[in-house]
């Protein structure tokens, strides 16, 4: 048996959406954050429990991994050396050029970044 931490840590590379485990990954990992009955306002206090929600869904679901994760922005996308921020705390500091460059380095192709940044 192998060990992993949470269900989503035994969902490696590209998920295939045509097995009922990844469509059962995907409607989970997507679910609304709040309970059916608590709405999102706009608001200081609604965009903080939003922020750790976000988070909370995006650590269990490897969303924040750093060598594969999708909210870790490499310097130069074409360097697999290059440094890393970690958005949600460097989010004022990165450049939206250099966050549309990483994007579009995945977005589109049949790999688990794209998938990953989908869900998100």
């Amino acid at each position: 048996m192998v060990f992993f931490i949470n269900p989503a840590s035994s969902m490696n590379g590209v998920l295939d959406f045509t097995d009922k485990e990844c469509k059962r990954y995907y409607q989970i990992a997507t679910k609304s954050l709040f309970p059916s009955d608590e709405l999102y306002e706009c608001n200081t206090e609604d965009m903080n429990h939003l922020l750790t929600a976000v988070g909370t869904r995006a650590k269990e679901y490897k969303w924040d991994d750093e060598t594969s994760g999708v909210r870790w922005i490499p310097e130069d996308h074409t360097d697999s050396t290059s440094e890393l921020d970690y958005l949600p705390k460097e989010y004022g500091k990165i450049d939206m050029a250099r966050i549309t460059k990483f994007e579009k380095s995945y977005l589109g192709q049949e790999i688990r970044s794209a998938q990953d940044s989908y869900m998100l």
